[in-house]
């Protein structure tokens, strides 16, 4: 080769080599990216936090131990991190009566791997936000007893491990979603004390897990669906004090399983279904008072062998003999 050719590939490898070096050091600085995902999700979770605290008033000092210099937020008052495999997780908030004022959405929807809210007894307010949806580890939801408003949002379906959904005493409007119904491993659902309108979703009926449905002291209209008295677990049905109608479903007083069934308060209309298999129903409350109700009192009722209340007023000397 010539001294020229030489000299020209000396000058044009030497740079590209030194491209390289360079790049390879640059690698070698940067952290991995999956622990640096694993440390962002942390960072996350902190965030979330934070921005919960700041976005609520806390007069009584709850989230004191919540600050911007501590690490620590798996030790923070309330918060609960997972196990080995996700210790550095958020997967609870338990903050019961702690008089915390204002909304929790969407800060709490950061925390993509929690599992428990339990902020019963507060002051919070403000609607549930659509991106509940994003909580797709949820399996217990407890803000009771506040002041939340709006609608319940159709994306709780995407709650897909909800098993317990505690809403009772709030302001909250709408209907019930239907879509509710598509969280299948649901066991309670507790909606009393609210301003909730519509009919019931016959769905709720189908969910293989149910085992309550306190849907007491709302605006609910409509039939009860056939299919609640289908459901294989469903121990406790209260529906008392809404707007109601129609006949009450056979299926419901034929169930092998229910023990505390609650109907009083509506317009429910037609005869009481007779009990035929009284001999094996666990049923010890049964209510049905300040109905329309008519027709004789079948003696099946006489039968049940573990019934101790049987409530109903308002059923008229008339009523009976028609």
């Amino acid at each position: 080769m010539s001294r020229l050719a030489f000299h020209t590939a000396s000058v044009l490898v030497l740079p590209l080599l030194a491209s390289i070096v360079f790049f390879l050091h640059f690698l070698a600085l940067c952290p991995h990216p999956a622990s640096a995902a694993a440390s962002n999700d942390s960072n996350a979770d902190q965030r979330a936090l934070l921005c919960l605290k700041y976005q609520l008033h806390d007069p009584s000092g709850a989230l004191a131990s919540w600050r911007n210099d501590s690490l620590a937020y798996c030790q923070w008052h309330g918060v609960t991190c997972g196990g080995k495999r996700h210790a550095s997780r958020v997967v609870g908030l338990d903050l019961e009566s702690e008089n915390i004022i204002g909304n929790i959405f969407p800060c709490v929807s950061d925390l993509s791997f929690l599992a428990r809210i339990h902020m019963p007894n507060n002051q919070l307010n403000g609607h549930i936000s659509h991106e509940i949806g994003r909580l797709t580890r949820l399996q217990y939801l407890n803000l009771s007893m506040n002041s939340l408003s709006g609608e319940i949002p159709q994306t709780i379906s995407s709650c897909s491990r909800l098993q317990t959904i505690d809403l009772y005493s709030n302001s909250l409007q709408g209907e019930i979603p239907p879509s509710l119904a598509q969280c299948s491993y649901l066991e309670s659902i507790i909606l009393s004390n609210n301003n909730l309108q519509g009919s019931i979703p016959p769905q709720l009926g189908l969910l293989p897990n149910l085992s309550a449905l306190f849907l007491p002291s709302n605006d609910l209209t409509g039939n009860i669906p056939e299919f609640l008295g289908t459901s294989r677990y469903l121990k406790w049905v209260n529906l008392q004090n809404n707007s109601l109608s129609g006949r009450i479903p056979p299926s419901l007083f034929n169930s092998t399983t229910l023990s505390y069934i609650d109907l009083s308060q509506n317009v429910l209309s037609g005869r009481i279904p007779p009990f035929s298999q009284a001999s094996s129903s666990p049923l010890r409350h049964l209510s049905l008072t300040e109905n329309e109700l008519s027709g004789e009192i079948p003696h099946s009722l006489g039968n049940l062998p573990s019934l101790s209340v049987l409530l109903l007023a308002h059923y008229s000397e008339e009523e009976k003999e028609s």
